[in-house]
């Protein structure tokens, strides 16, 4: 009969930008996080757009846990990281992203 072959999974083309300069990726994000956090906690900004890079997931990370700004992003990674938050207001281009 017939069989499946058992093939390596392949990384995909994030997953490899993604590693790519990690680490410089994670301090400018953690800056642009720290930028972000001030505005919003001085009421200057309640909405921002996050685009599809792999360092908006860095950042993404970064400003998770305690975001008081509504985020709106193209990219499902960034997406995909907010919404384990429950309190974070994320919108996508196309729609509201709702976590499941």
């Amino acid at each position: 009969g017939a069989s499946i072959k058992n093939r390596p999974r392949q990384e995909s083309a994030f997953d490899i930008r993604i590693k790519t300069n990690y680490e410089v990726k994670c301090e400018i994000a953690a800056e642009a996080a720290r930028y972000l956090e001030d505005l919003t906690e001085n009421g200057q900004v309640h909405s921002v757009f996050m685009g599809g890079g792999s360092t908006m997931f860095c950042m993404a990370e970064c400003i998770c846990d305690h975001l008081s700004a509504t985020v709106i992003t193209d990219n499902l990674y960034v997406s995909s990281v907010l919404t384990k938050n429950p309190s974070n207001s994320v919108i996508m281009l196309g729609g509201q992203f709702f976590r499941l």
